[in-house]
């Protein structure tokens, strides 16, 4: 896949080097070196010494992820596994690196198994993770369709789960995005319900968002009026107590005359 570099050819290895050091470390992208990925048996002291100008946390990244074993992923009924690298899963989910922190280098990972996930939700979770954009989040394609709002919704739940803090944010702002060009489009009680079940913060932006929506989608009267939303609100607690907030915060944003379809993305 990808380049074949010439491990003799420091100026093979230089463009590999170039390229990777316009990323922080922090950042960098799988994708960004898996072509080059095969070569590194040969090429690493090459590019040990090349990239001693770029500080000892992206060598031991870079170098690290080029030799992090590849974990093997089943997903609720897929049969076809996911083979993910190592590394990258601990960077960028929290529930990943409880499960592969403390194998040993050289060890075989275990094969894991999220029974309860959504698949299509991670097979947008493994795109970001390996190209930072997933698919099926294009808001501008959606044309109003509700489906869309809850992919993502499942997307930013399971982001939650694997205590992903970057998915998260990304997902939250193709919410915003769609809602910015479907404004039609409304949240319903099922998926408020749902987020709440499936989100363990308190103050989730996600919760609030979407109880905002709810706040200025319909009326009070309207909103209570809804069989759905009544059992909802029936069993108080933090829905309640969310939504009570959302309202009055509503009531006074239309009241100092500014735009009310503003609301959620202040």
């Amino acid at each position: 896949m990808g380049l074949l570099l010439d491990p003799q050819n420091d100026q093979d290895i230089q463009c590999v080097v170039d390229k990777i050091l316009n990323f922080g470390y922090e950042e960098l992208n799988i994708t960004d070196i898996e072509p080059y990925a095969s070569q590194y048996a040969i090429v690493r002291q090459n590019l040990t010494r090349l990239l001693k100008n770029g500080g000892k946390a992206r060598q031991s990244w870079l170098l690290g992820l080029a030799s992090s074993p590849t974990v093997t992923v089943l997903v609720g009924d897929r049969k076809n596994p996911y083979h993910l690298n190592s590394l990258c899963l601990q960077h960028h989910s929290l529930h990943f690196r409880s499960l592969l922190i403390d194998i040993p280098f050289g060890q075989p990972t275990p094969e894991l198994r999220l029974p309860d996930v959504d698949e299509i939700a991670f097979d947008t979770f493994t795109q970001w993770v390996h190209f930072r954009h997933g698919s099926g989040t294009d808001s501008t394609k959606a044309n109003n369709d509700p489906l869309h709002a809850s992919r993502l919704f499942h997307c930013y739940t399971l982001g939650d789960k694997l205590q992903a803090s970057r998915f998260k944010k990304y997902i939250l702002g193709k919410v915003h995005d769609y809602f910015r060009e479907n404004p039609a489009t409304p949240v319903t009680s099922d998926q408020i319900r749902s987020i709440y079940d499936d989100t363990s913060e308190k103050n989730d932006p996600l919760r609030r968002f979407c109880m905002q929506k709810m706040c200025m989608q319909t009326s009070t009267d309207e909103t209570w009026a809804e069989q759905a939303f009544f059992e909802l609100m029936g069993e108080a607690g933090p829905m309640m107590d969310d939504y009570l907030e959302g309202r009055e915060e509503f009531e006074a944003y239309e009241s100092e005359g500014k735009d009310a379809s503003l609301f959620m993305f202040e």
